[in-house]
């Protein structure tokens, strides 16, 4: 496992995926965002990410 990886213990309930290969997982008040195995193999490597500055609201269904 690289080091930017990092396994979570995932209580399936809380573990949401759309339509473009992205997932969710909400654990209480946070939430940590990936992309499926088969994004990682069609996308290749990410290289930048583009996120919002901590502590901004995030809107359901609005990309940010």
């Amino acid at each position: 496992m690289e080091k930017s990886q990092k396994k979570l213990d995932i209580d399936i309930q809380n573990l949401y995926f759309t339509t473009n290969h992205e997932w969710v997982y909400k654990d209480g008040e946070s939430v940590v965002i990936g992309v499926t195995g088969i994004a990682v193999n069609n996308l290749g490597p990410i290289v930048s990410l583009d996120l919002p500055v901590e502590g901004d609201e995030i809107l359901t269904c609005v990309p940010f």
